[in-house]
């Protein structure tokens, strides 16, 4: 099972077209897979969060989710999300979506996501209170 994530302005049709084909490539192959409707990330803007760093817009997250059976297949799953993230995402930027610096949402991004795409403008504020917090663990 695989999880990740990409953090869209809006849910246009060009991106929903291109979840449809990667959900359909999947379910010709008789192979699990979902995207999960965008949700939206409501925030208090007066309140400082780890996530998202900013609350100048909302941002819609469309996770995605792979699930299959067999190890023989996990490069091959793990390949493909990567590669509807990204298609996702280029997709969105053609469409108009300046997203490009937009976090990602951690519970659904991928686990080899750097922290600094989950955190963005937030990680020199994080890393000095962890080091407030928990001076030994460097």
């Amino acid at each position: 099972m695989l999880f990740h994530s990409v953090s869209l302005l809006n849910h246009s049709q060009p991106v929903a077209n291109e979840t449809a084909f990667w959900a359909s490539r999947f379910a010709l192959a008789r192979l699990s897979s979902r995207i999960i409707p965008p949700d939206v990330v409501t925030i208090n803007p007066d309140s400082p969060t780890a996530y998202p760093p900013s609350c100048e817009a909302t941002i819609f997250l469309l996770c995605l989710f792979y699930a299959w059976s067999s190890s023989d297949m996990d490069e091959y799953f793990l390949d493909n999300i990567r590669a509807s993230a990204n298609q996702s995402t280029a997709v969105a930027i053609e469409d108009g979506q300046v997203i490009q610096d937009v976090v990602l949402y951690p519970n659904y991004a991928s686990f080899d996501t750097p922290p600094s795409r989950i955190f963005g403008d937030n990680m020199e504020r994080l890393e000095a209170i962890k080091v407030q917090v928990d001076p030994q663990s460097h």
